[in-house]
C-alpha cells in the first residue's frame, strides 16, 4: 500500500508545513518554508526547511516547528487544512497530465511507487482521505524518535560576503 502511505504522508507533512509557515510567518521569524517528500513504495524521508528571517534566532524557528510537528501529532490537522491540501494535490495531478509526456512520465512514476494503474484511481483515493487518517499517520512518523535535525549556520565571514 505504497501510494496510500505516500498520499497520507504528503498531507500530513503538507498540512504541518502549512500550519507552521502560517505561525512562523506572524511571528516574523521565517524568510522561507518548503518541505519536500519523494513518494517512495517504502517509508522514506520527509524534510521541512527553514531559512531563519534576519535578525531572528535560530532556536525559535525550530520551536515553532516542532511544536506544529507536535500539534499536528497530538491533535491532528483540521478540517480546513486537509481540504486546502487535498485541493492543491487534486490541481497538481491535473497539471502533471498537461501534456502526453507529463502523463506518461506520471504513469511511469506511479509503476516505481505502486502500480502505474493506480494513477487513474488517484481523484478516488484523495477523495476518500479523511483527517482521522492523517492524524494516524501524523501520530506514527512524526514522533520526536522519527526526526533528525541539522542546523546550518553560517559564519560571520560567510555572512558578510553577502
Amino acid at each position: 500500500h505504497g501510494l496510500v502511505f505516500a498520499l497520507l504522508v504528503v498531507i500530513c507533512a503538507a498540512s504541518v508545513a502549512l500550519a507552521v509557515l502560517q505561525r512562523a510567518q506572524s511571528l516574523a521569524l521565517i524568510a522561507s518554508l518548503g518541505g519536500f517528500l519523494a513518494p517512495t513504495a517504502e517509508p522514506f524521508l520527509y524534510s521541512i526547511a527553514a531559512t531563519v528571517a534576519h535578525g531572528q534566532v535560530i532556536a525559535d524557528v525550530e520551536g515553532a516547528v516542532l511544536e506544529e510537528c507536535a500539534r499536528v501529532a497530538a491533535d491532528g490537522p483540521t478540517p480546513e487544512e486537509v481540504r486546502k491540501v487535498l485541493a492543491q494535490l487534486k490541481a497538481r495531478f491535473v497539471f502533471d497530465a498537461g501534456s502526453v509526456t507529463d502523463l506518461a512520465h506520471q504513469l511511469g512514476y506511479f509503476a516505481t511507487i505502486a502500480t502505474w494503474q493506480d494513477w487513474g484511481t488517484i481523484g478516488d483515493r484523495l477523495a476518500a482521505v479523511t483527517p482521522e487518517a492523517v492524524h494516524a499517520a501524523a501520530r506514527q512518523y512524526l514522533a520526536a524518535d522519527n526526526r533528525t535535525i541539522g542546523i546550518f549556520e553560517p559564519t560571520a565571514a560567510e555572512s558578510e560576503a553577502r
